[in-house]
């Protein structure tokens, strides 16, 4: 779905007001676990502020800090988008371990 940051955000709510990325949204996470069994989870996003990663990144810049996500994370993240992508809906991502 849409972030309701975005929305939030256009209609003037800021982060830390109530509502703000208000998501009543459920996903559906289906994979299978090391045991080979199907696992379904009904899932509802995370409250979120995308700001603390802006705040993160310039931290990492001019402190050193350390990446506010890791790189190993975001590989991840984009192989599963590019492999999504290059399959028709719904699809099954196999990643190597």
């Amino acid at each position: 779905g849409i972030d309701q940051q975005e929305t939030s955000l256009k209609a003037n709510i800021m982060p830390g007001e109530p509502g703000f990325a208000a998501d009543d949204s459920v996903g559906v996470l289906e994979y299978v676990n090391d045991e080979g069994v199907t696992v379904r989870e009904e899932m509802k996003p995370e409250m979120g502020d995308y700001g603390r990663v802006y705040d993160a990144l310039y931290q990492t810049i001019t402190h050193g800090a350390p990446n506010y996500v890791k790189e190993s994370e975001v590989l991840t993240n984009l192989e599963i988008l590019e492999r999504g992508f290059e399959q028709a809906s719904p699809s099954t991502v196999t990643l190597a371990k």
